[in-house]
């Protein structure tokens, strides 16, 4: 799998326990595992100047909607990276840019 390819998540386990849609970002391969950046379209009190945003918390690297393969604003959340097993990949909706 490519860096830069985004996986769509149709079942992500959020922090409080629930379920719902989430795009990821893979950023490099890990042995067979990969590791990945979680995205976000809620700004709350996110910054929507386009690029990195070092001093939001947490950091963020801003892509305003429609200007890449995002329809909506999106905010790519820098503070945690998420490792995925090779044996979930493949359960992912996947896109290469």
């Amino acid at each position: 799998m490519n860096c830069g390819t985004i996986l769509h998540d149709k079942h992500y386990q959020f922090t409080n326990g629930e379920f719902g849609d989430k795009l990821v970002i893979i950023i490099c391969e890990c042995g067979t595992d990969h590791l990945a950046l979680i995205t976000t379209s809620h700004a709350h009190s996110k910054n929507n100047k386009a690029g990195c945003q070092i001093a939001d918390r947490p950091p963020n690297f801003f892509l305003r909607g429609k200007t890449y393969w995002f329809d909506l604003d999106t905010w790519v959340e820098l503070q945690e990276v998420h490792e995925l097993p090779f044996y979930i990949l493949g359960t992912k909706e996947r896109r290469s840019y």
